[in-house]
């Protein structure tokens, strides 16, 4: 068996971090160390001193998958789309994740074009499962939804925007500022 893991990276804004962090976390365990995720924000993420810019275009160049948290508020924020445009110029496999009140529907192009997951629907969340396990070449790992969904969104409380974000669901694409 190889040492080598399959390298994901995983775009947030710092604000949502908590939810980045979890989703690392749980997916990392539950796939027994055979992935890699990069979340910049976490204590692996980048280190002191390092040029951070580099560190970001290096570990998009080395992933396999591409992560996007997609909500309200960060989908306002230039870097999500930069990280995203990058990995997707780069031919990467870059896969919105709706989060925060985000619907896959309320996408702005060039993300709605891109096949989309929400990760607030259990249904959903076994689909993200398919698409790491496919792209991995992994066996889908046997787990309780409701605990994975439930880990992941522990923490949600903390982030100052949730409020104003979950009261708001857009049915449509939200326009470019």
């Amino acid at each position: 068996m190889s040492d080598r893991k399959f390298k994901i990276f995983l775009c947030h804004i710092h604000e949502e971090s908590v939810i980045a962090g979890s989703f690392k976390k749980e997916l990392e365990k539950l796939y027994l160390g055979a992935i890699d995720i990069f979340v910049s924000s976490d204590e692996e993420g980048i280190s002191g001193g390092e040029r951070w810019l580099q560190v970001i275009e290096d570990r998009l160049k080395q992933s396999e998958l591409v992560f996007v948290l997609v909500s309200l508020e960060s989908i306002k924020r230039p870097w999500i789309n930069f990280e995203a445009g990058g990995a997707w110029f780069l031919q990467k496999k870059v896969i919105p994740l709706c989060i925060l009140g985000m619907t896959p529907i309320a996408l702005p192009e060039p993300l709605h074009s891109l096949q989309s997951r929400n990760l607030q629907d259990k249904d959903e969340l076994i689909k993200i499962l398919y698409d790491i396990s496919k792209s991995a070449g992994l066996r889908i790992p046997e787990v309780s939804i409701d605990e994975l969904y439930n880990a992941i969104f522990a923490s949600v409380a903390d982030i100052p925007s949730v409020k104003e974000s979950t009261s708001q669901t857009p049915e449509q694409p939200i326009a470019e500022e």
